[in-house]
């Protein structure tokens, strides 16, 4: 989600390590989820902006990556 933001290149950096130590091909899919049914930002803030905080991560490179917005059905982590 868009509001977790700040903490994503910590994460990221954990599953490049794993990645780095597999044993078989992964592949990365991620989805940057800005949706703001649940959660709505304060005045100003745009909820793809804060995507920017990771996207150069070196891992996401490779990956695939989802992008659902408000013009997409609800989508959570159950999803």
């Amino acid at each position: 989600m868009w509001y977790e933001s700040l903490m994503i290149n910590e994460t990221l950096d954990s599953i490049e390590q794993a990645i780095h130590n597999a044993k078989h091909p992964v592949d990365l899919i991620v989805c940057l989820n800005s949706q703001t049914y649940i959660e709505k930002p304060d005045t100003g803030i745009i909820p793809e902006n804060m995507f920017n905080e990771f996207l150069l991560h070196p891992i996401l490179q490779n990956a695939t990556i989802i992008k659902k917005t408000d013009n997409d059905t609800f989508y959570n982590i159950g999803d």
